[in-house]
């Protein structure tokens, strides 16, 4: 059964982890060598106990780590915000903003700010990073990829790049491919080492380069 502290200077340690502050707070039982410090409502829990993740939740709210106990030595951390989750991880962080949610078993994937923006690699995606915005995602197990922000963006290339944009997802699908800004623009996947600089409807199914286009298509 899981413990919670209700008292806001209480601490409250469970099999070597630990509450500091706050109110409501949960770990569960037979979660080891993590802590909660501070906050409202956090959680931190495993599918199946005990597990040795190295977890941490410092303050926001409604913020919840899981931990997958196939994973051995995970070290996960959601620092503030509301309503984030972080599943099934070996290392990976948010920082701030609003039901931002990380999932998989990658390395060292970051959410720092923002909206609903989305990790998702259910196996070995490394190295992502979004900086903001909303309704932004990566997937499909992609590595060492970055989005800057704005809205409806989306990432499934390797090594890819999508600077911002707005309400147009735009989205980088080829492995070292890269969109600076623009509208719906997109790199459908397979069109490697392609570039849109920004523009409006622009698409690439092919290597290519576009400094600055509007509804032009680009095929095989």
């Amino acid at each position: 059964m899981a413990s919670k502290n209700y008292n806001i200077n209480s601490n409250l340690y469970v099999n070597n982890g630990q509450i500091v502050g706050g109110y409501s707070n949960t770990l569960a039982n037979g979660i080891t060598k993590s802590s909660i410090v501070g906050g409202y409502s956090n959680s931190i829990s495993a599918s199946t106990t005990p597990n040795d993740g190295y977890s941490f939740i410092g303050g926001g709210k409604y913020n919840t780590i899981i931990s997958d106990t196939t994973l051995n030595y995970t070290s996960n951390s959601i620092l503030g915000g509301t309503n984030n989750t972080l599943k099934n991880s070996y290392t990976a962080e948010i920082v701030g903003g609003y039901n931002n949610y990380i999932n998989g078993d990658g390395w060292i994937n970051s959410i720092v700010g923002g909206y609903a923006n989305i990790i998702d690699t259910p196996s070995s995606g490394w190295g992502n990073f979004i900086a903001g915005g909303s309704y932004n995602e990566i997937k499909q197990n992609t590595t060492y990829s970055f989005i800057g922000g704005g809205r409806n963006n989306w990432s499934a290339g390797d090594y890819s790049f999508v600077g911002a944009g707005n309400q147009g997802f735009n989205g980088a699908g080829g492995d070292y491919s890269g969109i600076v800004a623009g509208r719906s623009n997109g790199i459908v996947t397979g069109a490697h080492y392609s570039f849109i600089g920004t523009g409006e409807q622009t698409y690439i199914d092919r290597k290519s380069t576009r400094l600055n286009s509007s509804h032009v298509r680009t095929s095989r």
